[in-house]
Parts: C-alpha cells; structure tokens; sequence
C-alpha cells in the first residue's frame, strides 16, 4: 500500500477576532502540482500528486487559569508518476497556558513530528529519502507591564532525527527575548533577540546563531505584518559561516459575508512572503549542506518563499481552496539556480 504525508495548512490567526473552541476537526483533500519533486538543482522533474489530511484538536482542561489542549495532524501525498516521493507524516501538538495573575503568564508546548518516505529509488538515482523524525519542548514567560509594554522570554530544547544520514541529525537549544509595544489600539511594535545552539550528530560540526529582528503588527482586517532580521551564524566549520537578511510580509484579509445575520466570511485570502539575502556559498546540490537544507522540510526557512492562498466558503462547513507556492534561492552568492513552484486546488470539510 502507498505511503502518505500529512499537508500542514498554513494558518494566518487573526488574534483579534478569534475564538477558542472545545475542540475542531476538518479534512482536507485535493491536487498538487509540483515542479521540483527532487528537489534538485538545475534538474527540475514535474509530477502531479494527491493530497490529504486529517486535522483534530481539543481542549482537555479549560478553566479560568489553565489551559491544556491537544492538536494532531495526519495524511500523506501520493505521486502520479514519482513513487519514490509517496509519503506519510503525523505531527502531534500540545500546549499548555497557565495565567499566575492578570499581568504574568506561562506558556509550555511539546511538538512531535514523524515523516517517512517511501525507498524506492528515481531511475537516476537522485532522490534522497526523507525520513526523519523531531521533537521540541518550548517554554515562555508572558509579561505586560502596561497595556502598552508587553515581555516574552522563552527558551525551547529539540532533538531533530534524519534516519538515513546520521550527519544531518542535531541537538538544538534556543533562547529569545521579545519586547512589543502598543503603537495604537490595534497596531502593535516589535523588536527581539534570538540566541541558537546546534550540535550535530556523529560530526565535531557546532554552530551558533544570533538573530536580531523588528517588526510591525497591524491586528485588524486585513491583517499585516511586516518583519525585517538580520542572522549571524559561527560554525566550527569555517565552511559554515554565514550572514543573512530576511524580510518576510504577511497579509490576511476576509472578504464577502455568507450569511447576512452572522460575521462569517465568504472568501479569504492570505499572501506569505520572505525574500532572503543570504550569503552562503556552501549551499549547492553537490554538498552535504546543501542536501540537508533541501530535505529536512526547511525550504521555507533557507530559500526565498511566496505563498498565496484563496478559500471560498459557500457553507459552513465546507471550503473551496487553491493555493500557489514558489522557493527560490534569487539573491543568493549561490551560482546555481534552485525553483520549487507547487501549485494546489482541493476541498476542505470541518466538524
């Protein structure tokens, strides 16, 4: 039986006008098509897949100070023609709020995700297999002075497994201060600092990272943010090295009413962007480091990234959904060209 892997929705919450549910369930089906099923570099293979996902979550404890809930995610992909890439991926969330008085919160949360892929291999011999498995504990402290200043420090530990390269296989540890300030009643300020230890597994590689970044938050509809940061990482792989900027636009905007007489929206639309400006040579298709990047699902994370979603909610429960994605590595010292262009229409039903 073919193997599948989950889709994780991209999700753009609106704080200001959402409501905590008991519990929420959907699925989510449709067709995808994708550019680079290899992911590779100035080889790009086309293929269409199938798509699906089972989403549940609910609250176990909810009361006027604590709040534990659990969330999973489950479902795969099914090529047409590049069964080497069928996979299957389950990801479990639990996250834990406890308010200590009306200015003072915590905030705990344990995140486990398994992926595998089929092992068969392309008729060139390029794909990579893709399993792997992670699990990270974070840990934050809410503050708000005033109704103008609010703190977060927050610390989380992980462990991220790649089963058929030990070498890619690290231990993390970060630690971030957060300072936001309220510009108006809906526009808020942001500035942070991020510190990042990594050590890899069966190598002496170890690497840290400092992040400065400053944003601003408009919470209204349509929902903007906009986020400038600036990275240093020191490796003790000189090879490692790097700098990089990255700016990343979010918008998030409801439009229409289903009904007259509720608040429902009738479409909604989203548009994700981060432009990087990385200079980081060692990325290629014909390095380890560049392979890691490419499959341990963090495109999104190293490469230039647009995402442009539209959902048309015609009844309550059912959404008509398309979506467009690019990664790209423009604007890198890298002289190799890499695009990843996904392209996907589906359905989706919540309980």
């Amino acid at each position: 039986m073919n193997k599948f892997v989950c889709l994780v929705i991209l999700f753009f919450a609106i704080s200001s006008y959402a409501q905590e549910e008991e519990y929420g369930i959907y699925a989510q089906t449709g067709l995808e098509y994708d550019s680079n099923v290899l992911k590779t570099f100035n080889q790009n293979k086309g293929d269409f897949l199938a798509r699906i996902l089972l989403h549940a979550e609910g609250s176990l404890v909810n009361t006027q100070k604590t709040n534990l809930r659990l969330s999973y995610n489950g479902g795969g992909k099914k090529f047409f023609e590049s069964s080497e890439q069928n996979m299957m991926i389950h990801s479990l969330g639990i996250p834990i709020a406890i308010k200590l008085n009306p200015n003072h919160g915590i905030y705990f949360r344990t995140f486990l995700k398994y992926q595998n892929e089929n092992n068969d291999k392309d008729a060139d011999n390029l794909d990579v297999n893709e399993d792997f498995f992670s699990i990270r504990q974070l840990i934050a402290w809410n503050i708000m002075l005033k109704t103008k200043h609010r703190f977060k420090l927050s610390g989380d530990i992980g462990y991220f497994h790649f089963f058929p390269f030990d070498p890619f296989s690290f231990y993390s540890e970060t630690v971030t201060l957060e300072y936001r300030y309220q510009l108006q009643s809906k526009i808020w300020l942001s500035t942070q600092y991020g510190l990042n230890f990594q050590q890899f597994q069966s190598s002496d590689r170890a690497d840290t990272e400092h992040e400065f970044s400053a944003g601003i938050h408009s919470f209204m509809i349509p929902y903007i943010s906009l986020k400038y940061q600036f990275e240093i990482n020191r490796s003790s792989v000189d090879l490692y090295d790097s700098t990089n900027h990255r700016i990343t636009l979010l918008i998030s905007h409801l439009m229409g009413k289903r009904n007259q007489n509720d608040d429902s929206a009738l479409f909604s639309v989203h548009f994700l962007s981060t432009l990087q400006l990385r200079n980081f040579p060692s990325v290629t298709a014909f390095t380890a480091e560049g392979t890691r990047y490419l499959v341990t699902g963090a495109e999104d994370q190293n490469f230039n990234h647009v995402t442009l979603k539209l959902s048309f909610h015609p009844q309550k429960h059912w959404a008509i959904e398309t979506k467009y994605s690019r990664f790209s590595n423009e604007l890198s010292s890298e002289d190799g060209d890499f695009s990843r262009n996904l392209y996907y229409f589906g359905f989706r039903y919540a309980i």
